[in-house]
């Protein structure tokens, strides 16, 4: 911990590692107040709330795993090494994937957003037992996922996507555990200080200002300077900037000059409720596409 080092114009109080873990109410509650605030368009934001819905109810079932002392987590993080390891997916429980896999399939069905019958994902190779792993590994990655010929490839342009959500609620289990009394020392790097993945998008947080990124797969919300990009490093003022659209302040895009990349933010001081923010993610797609026509690119796949 760092009591009273300024970082940017932030100063880094007792600030633990925290997570975002919104119960089914209040992702209801934050959905209806997307259609108040959006007269159209709100499928997207119906799909994501359904997904998370089953994604919470499927974390309650999966087993604790991955403990560590608090001594063995400073010493971790102070060497910019991430809580878990990178191979924290092995073991996870396959009949409880396989069911959100099968979830997701089925929301995106019933919202009907895509053309997409329920397959039969027990009869996919890449999600057997032999396979599951380097399936998952590859997800992990960035890699495409293969499902070869026939019938698999009617679900080829989701699979990535859906492959990724239904890791959610085991990186968000895993998450809840290793943060239990786990101070966060100097981490200001991009990258998730659980589970080592990109921000999802980032937030000014109601209570003391602080920006706070969250994790695009386990949640974590961590701290990182007001000014520098979360991608390359840059700290460079002059060659960060924001986008906005309009006269619309508290929404905005973060872009580094540098290495061409963003990041969203929401402050989330000008508005009523805290922010749940993967569905806040879905509600600022048009941002995505104004930082793309303008020639910047997503960091984050997850994003646009």
């Amino acid at each position: 911990m760092t009591d009273g080092v300024n970082l940017n114009g932030q100063e880094q109080l007792d600030f633990m590692v925290t997570r975002t873990d919104p119960g089914v109410r209040a992702i209801r509650s934050a959905l209806e107040d997307y259609r108040r605030e959006f007269d159209e368009g709100v499928e997207s934001l119906e799909v994501y709330a359904a997904i998370m819905e089953v994604q919470r109810k499927a974390q309650g079932r999966i087993k604790r795993r991955h403990r560590m002392g608090e001594d063995e987590a400073r010493e971790k993080l102070k060497g910019g090494i991430p809580l878990l390891e990178p191979d924290w997916y092995h073991g996870i429980e396959s009949d409880i994937y396989l069911e959100m896999v099968r979830s997701i399939f089925s929301i995106l069905g019933e919202k009907s957003l895509q053309d997409l019958e329920l397959p039969d994902v027990d009869e996919w190779e890449v999600l057997s037992e032999g396979a599951l792993e380097n399936t998952l590994s590859r997800v992990l990655r960035g890699e495409p996922v293969s499902l070869g010929g026939g019938e698999g490839q009617r679900y080829q342009e989701n699979i990535s996507e859906i492959l990724w959500e239904a890791l959610v609620p085991f990186a968000s289990r895993y998450d809840s555990i290793l943060q239990e009394k786990i101070e966060q020392p100097s981490w200001q790097k991009g990258t998730c200080p659980v589970c080592g993945s990109l921000p999802l998008m980032g937030k000014i947080r109601s209570s003391d200002g602080l920006r706070l990124l969250e994790c695009s797969l386990c949640r974590c919300l961590w701290m990182f300077p007001r000014i520098g990009c979360t991608y390359c490093g840059n700290r460079e003022q002059k060659t960060i900037h924001y986008l906005y659209l309009g006269e619309e302040r508290t929404r905005r895009v973060n872009i580094c000059e540098k290495c061409s990349k963003y990041v969203k933010t929401t402050d989330e001081r000008e508005r009523a409720k805290d922010l749940i923010l993967p569905l806040e993610n879905i509600a600022t797609m048009y941002l995505d596409q104004m930082a793309k026509d303008q020639g910047y690119n997503p960091g984050n796949v997850k994003s646009g």
